[in-house]
């Protein structure tokens, strides 16, 4: 069994559990476990027409993760960016698919919810979600070089690390980050001036 169906099937039977655990049982939830079953092993299941309608959302996940799994370096598919050329419609209809799912999250079944949630390539606000992967990478970096990232570094990734912090700590001055991103730098800056003690 190769790793990528290895992979769908952990996250089909983590959701799976997970969506037991919450009593949630509905017929909707049902349908969309099978589905999901059906695609993460490859099980042919005689389906009604509702049931149409889960097992097309459940290969849409697959080859939403799909993408996710072999882009570089593993990013969320973008519906838009600045360099439109550099965005395949493939790419573009897996952004919008995501899009519709966080924005009509309310018509989603419990199962549904729970496969999202296990889902590696899935974010409920990708946004924060990549705010806080550069400020974990600087907090990295801190540890194995024992100093924040700077801009005069011969280094592109740790130029770009600086660069981001500096923003952020702009930004934290002018009062204009969220609270939840203060206190993470906040926290960030803490550890900072007590290792350096």
């Amino acid at each position: 069994m190769d790793n990528d169906k290895k992979d769908a099937q952990e996250l089909h039977e983590k959701a799976a559990m997970l969506w037991r655990a919450t009593k949630a049982l509905d017929r909707q939830s049902e349908r969309d476990e099978a589905a999901g079953r059906s695609v993460a092993y490859g099980v042919p299941v005689a389906w009604d027409g509702a049931a149409k309608w889960a097992l097309k959302w459940a290969r849409s996940l697959a080859t939403y993760e799909a993408f996710w799994s072999t882009s570089n370096p593993n990013r969320a598919p973008r519906e838009n960016t600045r360099n439109r050329e550099s965005l395949s419609q493939e790419e573009r209809n897996h952004g919008e698919w995501a899009r519709r799912r966080r924005r009509y999250r309310i018509r989603l079944s419990a199962f549904q919810i729970e496969r999202l949630n296990v889902s590696p390539a899935f974010r409920w606000d990708p946004v924060q979600s990549t705010w806080a992967v550069q400020l974990q990478e600087c907090q990295i970096f801190f540890e194995k070089k024992g100093q924040q990232p700077r801009l005069n570094s011969a280094d592109p990734h740790e130029y770009q690390m600086a660069r981001w912090l500096n923003r952020q700590l702009h930004k934290l001055r002018e009062g204009s980050l969220s609270p939840a991103r203060a206190a993470g730098l906040d926290a960030f800056l803490r550890h900072d001036r007590h290792a350096g003690r």
